[in-house]
């Protein structure tokens, strides 16, 4: 049983200890949100199983947090409620800083912070997400650092692009699919867009093992089907010859997790 929690969890926790892992026997819980990463997680263990359940963000919500999903799936590890989440590597790198039962088991997606901007024309000014460096990184290494950046809250990003604060903005893959009247740029980078951070205790689990092998096995096959399964199961999007070129220009690619490091079988 794998329980997918795609949801805002309070900010307000106070949490003073390591948390343990869930009890023995209750399945996987994966704190995820709707960036591209976690939408593929999602899709994943929803696929993985009849008994699977999926829970929809705004209807467990009680707090819509300004940030990423990254944030609140700090939240959700912190609480020690979830085995894993999908974190981009600036959050993950920030939580296991002090959450030493946790660690980054592999990388999820690449290249999935997209340049989206009015026109072709070389940005001066270009926004991007709050607190995260591997943007900025990003965007220094392929437009030049005299482009002038401006961290703006997650949610803001778009309107700020619409109303022509900023000549361009990075998004998420999954976000700048869906705005087919901008120009989207890819922004090739070597680090992971997001990654999986699994407690320790679940590694050597049958659960776990048999996750990523359904994860990479799902992986292969949205690879193969952009248009049949990716786009329109995954995203939700309708997926025409402009939207498979558009997608094509972003270079994302999914990324499988890596088995070779579970323990060989007895016997």
């Amino acid at each position: 049983l794998v329980l997918i929690l795609c949801a805002a969890l309070a900010a307000t926790a106070v949490f003073l200890a390591v948390p343990a892992r869930r009890p023995h026997g209750e399945g996987l819980m994966i704190a995820c949100g709707e960036d591209l990463a976690g939408q593929i997680v999602a899709y994943a263990a929803r696929t993985g199983s009849a008994r699977v359940g999926s829970v929809g963000m705004r209807r467990l919500s009680f707090l819509q947090l300004s940030d990423c999903c990254g944030t609140q799936a700090e939240f959700a590890l912190a609480g020690g409620d979830f085995d894993m989440a999908v974190l981009c590597p600036d959050a993950a790198q920030k939580f296991l800083a002090s959450e030493v039962s946790f660690r980054v088991f592999g990388g999820l997606v690449k290249n999935a912070n997209v340049l989206v901007a009015r026109d072709a024309v070389h940005p001066r000014t270009v926004g991007y997400m709050n607190g995260r460096d591997l943007q900025k990184q990003a965007v220094f290494a392929n437009l030049g650092r005299a482009v002038r950046l401006h961290p703006i809250a997650a949610p803001a990003l778009p309107y700020a692009l619409e109303c022509g604060a900023v000549d361009a903005v990075v998004l998420d893959a999954a976000d700048a699919i869906r705005l087919p009247q901008y120009w989207d740029r890819a922004l090739p980078c070597d680090a992971p867009s997001a990654v999986l951070v699994v407690h320790e205790a679940l590694l050597g689990s049958t659960d776990f093992k048999e996750f990523v092998g359904h994860y990479n096995d799902t992986v292969g096959r949205l690879e193969a089907s952009l248009c049949e399964e990716l786009l329109p199961q995954v995203l939700g999007v309708e997926c025409g010859e402009e939207t498979s070129r558009a997608w094509h220009k972003m270079n994302v690619q999914l990324l499988t997790l890596p088995a070779s490091t579970f323990p060989p079988e007895e016997g």
